[in-house]
């Protein structure tokens, strides 16, 4: 595991346990081809994504960390062979990947550290640039009897921990002398005493047995897999601890996805499908069709999710839960109390207008047309603005007597709108027979 503590990205006060890292070292000068690093323990997944990164771009890997580099300053190859412990990658799925990429594999026979010395020993370089001077570092062993407790100096996140461990592993391969590896025959070829000079050198003779692979290749081995259902907003994806339960927001889409027809028929009946996801990436994912791997993007209005690790989303999304649940209960209080508010207007409201029926003279019981309606309004309306000028209803009725006294002369009517005049009072009489 990583000597450090991070905290929430979400809350601070928070603290998550260690993550953990995997590296893929070259056996000859110890050059990183590639890292993992995230909240799942070690297993074949971690290794596998390790190799991964060896292929993948790192110029957009450290990009999404702050970080500009040059394709020569972290290569991306795979090698043609790996020794590994006697457990993560040995497993059916760990070697039915290498053999699909034509990697030959090594297991080292457990407890035997010293045929695996190369990788050992820059984890513990690592550990010392990268993880022993950060807040909360656990400096590589027990806490000691009245020493203060590491989660309480915990204060930063896993994003702000990754810049410091690519820079370690930059200057690892590209700025610590290692004169000790230099042959004769580099030293005549004036080979930088650096670990990228004699991975290139290695490289430009054949000593070094690599080639750069096929990304999808690896992207379809590599990457797990998750239950997925197509709808017609695009791809839902299961939870992996629960999969009846799906992801809050975690929808993804492409142009591909809706050229296919797979929206369209979505749309009548969700279909089941199965997606491959990077825990660390959460702003793609790849569908395999037809023998080739398509790659969506995540749809949200928050592109700060994106940078969030699978682990502390799921984390955040039990929380937001967990708030809604509290939240429920007051809310269905509010509901009931809503609902018997409703009943008890209702209650008085019909036992007002049943003495209204009471007292009306006969003749003026309403017979819900929908001209007396729109007359009513008009009275209604005219009503409330009396009552907004200030005006109570027996100055509101000497008002409107005084108004009869005088008659209006209406401006001239053309023609046609006389025509249509006549028209619609016909039509409302015909309605009202």
């Amino acid at each position: 595991s990583e000597d450090q503590t991070p905290v929430s990205s979400i809350n601070r006060l928070k603290v998550l346990p260690s993550t953990y890292r995997t590296i893929v070292v070259e056996a000859w000068c110890g050059y990183v081809l590639g890292v993992y690093c995230g909240y799942e323990y070690p297993s074949t997944l971690t290794s596998l994504l390790a190799l991964l990164n060896c292929v993948s771009s790192k110029v957009d890997f450290c990009g999404r960390y702050g970080i500009h580099i040059t394709e020569k300053e972290w290569l991306s190859r795979l090698p043609k062979r790996i020794r590994a412990d006697n457990g993560e990658l040995k497993s059916e799925k760990g070697i039915s990947t290498m053999s699909a990429s034509e990697v030959a594999s090594e297991f080292v026979r457990s407890y035997a550290g010293d045929m695996k010395s190369g990788p050992e020993s820059s984890h513990h370089s690592l550990h010392r640039i990268a993880d022993h001077h950060a807040a909360g570092s656990t400096q590589g062993r027990r806490r000691e009897r009245g020493e203060t407790r590491r989660e309480q100096d915990a204060c930063r996140t896993f994003d702000e921990n990754m810049p410091f461990v690519i820079k370690a592993i930059l200057r690892h391969n590209n700025e610590e002398p290692v004169g000790h590896l230099l042959t004769v025959e580099m030293r005549q070829d004036g080979v930088k005493p650096t670990r990228r000079a004699i991975y290139e050198w290695l490289l430009s003779k054949g000593y070094a047995a690599s080639e750069p692979t096929h990304l999808d290749t690896l992207l379809a081995q590599c990457l797990p897999k998750l239950k997925g259902v197509v709808r017609r907003d695009g791809i839902h994806v299961f939870d992996p601890r629960d999969d009846r339960r799906l992801i809050p927001n975690l929808v993804y889409a492409s142009e591909w996805l809706r050229a296919s027809g797979l929206s369209e028929r979505a749309a009548r009946k969700s279909l089941p499908c199965e997606v491959q996801l990077d825990p660390q990436n959460l702003a793609v994912c790849y569908v395999s069709k037809d023998n080739r791997l398509q790659q969506l993007h995540r749809k949200s209005n928050d592109p700060l999710v994106n940078e969030l690790p699978l682990f502390e989303y799921l984390m955040m999304t039990d929380d937001d839960l967990a708030t809604f649940t509290d939240m429920r209960s007051s809310l269905d209080s509010s509901d009931a109390q809503l609902y018997a508010g409703n009943r008890e207007q209702n209650k008085a409201s019909r036992a007002a207008k049943k003495k209204s029926m009471v007292l009306a003279p006969a003749g003026a019981m309403p017979n819900g047309r929908s001209n007396e309606k729109r007359k009513n309004r008009e009275t209604e309306l005219e009503l409330n603005r009396m009552m907004r000028l200030g005006i109570d209803d027996g100055q509101a009725s000497q008002t409107t007597a005084e108004d009869s006294k005088f008659v209006k002369v209406p401006p001239p009517t053309p023609l046609a709108a006389s025509v249509t005049a006549d028209l619609m009072a016909a039509s409302r009489r015909a309605r009202g027979r």
